[in-house]
């Protein structure tokens, strides 16, 4: 968003002041080693799923990690099966490509590594054809891990009533504690305490997120289709740079832009890119079969071009573009060749205008690309006989919007593109927390329902009549305990473009509700006689970044309770080269090492508690 950082408009409004950045942490929990970071699902499709894990191992090695899929939580009905690697160039994230499933399906799902089961997941199928007549998608966006605890994810996946979660960016915030966007209330600082820039960075900094209890809980319960935003590099970004990154202090940002791309590629349940070469591609689409077509959309890292102020002689050129021709052209194909009865636009910034006094509140949004935003509602008009919904996140707030044409005003719902439904954010503040719904209303008449003032999600109910979408808020992130209650519903009917408001929330009955995965990993099978696999008492280390390395060493540890920290570094005749000793703080931390005196070449790194001992193979590169 754009407005969350150091450009909102009314900042004042969500500062909070700086404290003790030794931040609070999620607890490790041992019972889950040596999958710690839980099990994720993604990219649904009629008869295949992405599974993902990580495993921690005990040394650098390449680990053997065996999956199995089920009809049933016990495994009695085990349906796929396969063997793969957790290797370090990978920072051992396993991502797994299932096929051969049946459609409309609930699925169960585990990992086994080092002697040990991973929690079970659940995931399951897209519908086929004309059996899909109810639909039901949970959309969240913008968790900022030190803004508050993330309890719209552990609700949302209580529910246990929706089919899928699109998750529309800012999965991670790049910012570091002396940002205004920690808050020392709840004490959830970054790790890496700074701007994450480097991949090192981005990795730590995933693994952090996972970590967090409720996140891990959402991923197990349900597959996700998810799209990054601008805060998994850096605020207020675009193809050729960003508005938080300094190239004189954080470098080249084509460097940047990659290492963050790359570690959400790493640590996110999502299909492998583009299999024509581009690997900064993501955006796709899924069929729900003839209900929904789901068109995801990269509307920041793809073709973005630079954000402009309205009075630039440039603003409306039309060369400027917020998705670039190659994606612009497979979006308007794909709108053109639909099908389905709904055709839904999922992606990161609001496209309905939010003005005041005649003038643009937010130019990162699509107002701030008019020539763009004037192709787009040619495409939708020109398909007036289809239904057009659009989902977006971004903007920390919940908006219901129909998407004006000519002559559109509040006799004249019908001059409406199609309906625009926003889904508040999972922790981020919003940046318009000063101004009432009310005056928004008062300059733009299309915002039919308007909340600044809740963090929350969203539930999108589709069948063959309407499309129906109810926000949820919760009623602290401050606090560790928490309420759930429902804001608000709206939808739109077929054929009509223009929202109106609901009696109610949707409800899918009970009996279509499946059983939730377990919380506990399976007990281990019998040990064999030789194995690799132990508990640490206390120390666990989560992760060595970057390796190779050239100067700065981090090492991510986690310590169930304070303990001295020491790292000795040989060379391959066995010669002690190097050593540190920490003390180490309860938590996940990082530990930086320098190395600018170490000869380019292999080592073996020890790193070791009073009752555990890591080894590692480390590469230090050419200066």
């Amino acid at each position: 968003m754009k407005l969350d950082g150091k450009r909102a408009l009314f900042l004042a409004s969500i500062l909070f002041s700086f404290g003790n950045t030794h931040a609070q942490v999620p607890a490790l929990d041992t019972a889950l080693a040596p999958f710690y970071h839980g099990v994720a699902s993604g990219d649904p499709t009629l008869n295949r799923v992405v599974l993902w894990t990580r495993v921690t191992p005990p040394a650098t090695m390449q680990v053997p990690v065996s999956w199995r899929v089920a009809l049933d939580t016990a495994f009695t009905q085990v349906v796929k099966s396969g063997t793969t690697l957790a290797k370090p160039y990978h920072d051992y994230t396993v991502k797994v490509s299932v096929t051969g499933l049946k459609r409309n399906t609930w699925y169960y799902y585990q990992f086994m590594a080092l002697g040990k089961y991973s929690i079970t997941g659940r995931t399951r199928t897209l519908q086929h054809g004309m059996s899909a007549d109810s639909i039901r998608m949970a959309v969240v966006s913008c968790s900022n891990f030190q803004t508050g605890y993330f309890h719209a994810y552990r609700s949302l996946a209580m529910r246990n009533d929706v089919d899928v979660i699109l998750h529309l960016g800012d999965y991670i915030y790049e910012y570091g504690t002396a940002d205004p966007s920690y808050n020392p209330s709840v004490n959830r600082g970054h790790v890496p305490a700074g701007d994450a820039v480097s991949k090192s960075d981005y990795l730590a900094r995933y693994s952090q997120y996972r970590l967090d209890p409720d996140l891990r809980f959402l991923h197990q319960q349900y597959p996700v289709i998810c799209i990054w935003d601008d805060h998994e590099v850096a605020n207020n970004a675009y193809k050729d740079g960003a508005e938080n990154h300094d190239p004189v202090t954080q470098g080249n940002w084509l460097e940047r832009m990659t290492a963050g791309r790359q570690a959400y590629l790493r640590w996110l349940p999502i299909r492998k890119p583009n299999p024509n070469g581009d690997s900064a591609r993501i955006y796709r689409k899924f069929d729900f079969g003839k209900l929904i077509r789901l068109n995801i959309l990269d509307t920041r890292l793809q073709g973005r071009t630079e954000q402009l102020d309205p009075a630039d002689p440039n603003f409306s050129d039309t060369t400027r573009t917020m998705l670039g021709q190659t994606q612009r052209d497979w979006l308007f194909s794909k709108n053109n060749n639909s099908s389905a009865k709904w055709n839904i636009v999922a992606q990161q910034v609001m496209v309905a205008p939010m003005l005041a006094f005649g003038g643009i509140l937010n130019n990162d949004q699509w107002d701030g690309y008019p020539a763009e935003k004037d192709r787009l509602y040619d495409n939708l008009t020109q398909n007036a006989n289809k239904n057009f919904v659009v989902l977006t996140g971004d903007i920390h707030s919940g908006w219901g919007n129909d998407l004006p044409l000519p002559g559109y005003g509040i006799f004249n719902r019908s001059a409406s593109a199609g309906v625009e439904f926003v889904t508040p954010s999972v922790t981020a503040p919003n940046p318009y927390g000063s101004l009432s719904p009310g005056l928004i209303q008062l300059f733009n008449s299309h915002a039919r329902y308007v909340d600044l003032s809740y963090n929350g999600y969203q539930v999108i109910d589709v069948n063959h009549s309407r499309v129906q979408c109810d926000w949820y808020g919760v009623s602290t992130i401050t606090s560790p305990t928490y309420t759930t209650s429902h804001e608000s519903s709206w939808y739109v009917n077929d054929g009509e473009r223009f929202l109106r408001e609901a009696a109610g929330p949707s409800v899918r009955p009970a009996s279509f509700q499946v059983p939730f995965a377990p919380g506990l990993p399976m007990p281990a099978p019998p040990a064999p006689a030789r194995t690799t696999s132990r508990a640490a008492s206390n120390m666990t280390l989560l992760g060595m970044y970057p390796n190779p390395v050239r100067d700065l060493l981090q090492l991510q540890a986690a310590l169930a309770r304070p303990d001295m920290i020491r790292v000795a570094v040989y060379d391959m005749q066995g010669r002690k080269v190097y050593q540190k000793v920490f003390e180490g703080v309860e938590g996940v931390r990082l530990y930086n090492l320098s190395l600018p005196e170490l000869p380019a070449g292999a080592y073996l790194a020890v790193i070791s508690s009073e009752s555990d001992v890591y080894t590692r193979t480390m590469i230090r590169k050419q200066p």
